[in-house]
């Protein structure tokens, strides 16, 4: 049987980490319209939480790239809180479970922009405090 979302989330991944590899011989990663509707499909039907931790570890990672120009710089905490905000408002666990694991990529990445996008919404604290306090139910919830 052929898993389509997954396939699709393990070409984007496989895409971006190409472009890593290039480093500064590659044409700089922008947070297109296009890219923001993979990333908002990724996060919204996942449930393959290794392939989108990879994922969105890749595509922040390119977003957080050091070789672009003043023309092409990127608030990363602001580009976060615009990604990841609908999904750790969610009232639905497994998208905000998605949200927390894309946060979770983001701090890996960049320390200092999660720890700002942090101060630009109390949403994210919300979201990791009430998967703290009230856990999802099933077996990695008890």
């Amino acid at each position: 049987e052929v898993d389509v979302q997954k396939a699709g989330l393990m070409g984007f991944t496989c895409m971006c980490d190409r472009r890593r590899r290039l480093g500064g011989k590659g044409t700089v990663v922008m947070p297109t319209r296009v890219v923001f509707k993979i990333l908002e499909s990724a996060l919204s039907s996942s449930s393959n939480g290794d392939l989108l931790s990879c994922l969105m570890a890749a595509i922040w990672v390119l977003f957080a790239d050091t070789d672009r120009s003043e023309a092409q710089k990127i608030d990363i905490a602001e580009l976060g809180q615009r990604i990841l905000e609908p999904f750790l408002a969610s009232n639905d666990v497994g998208h905000q479970a998605n949200g927390l694991n894309g946060m979770a990529a983001l701090l890996a990445c960049s320390t200092k922009a999660a720890a700002r996008m942090l101060q630009l919404s109390q949403v994210p604290f919300t979201a990791i405090m009430q998967s703290i306090q009230r856990p999802a139910p099933g077996p990695e919830g008890k």
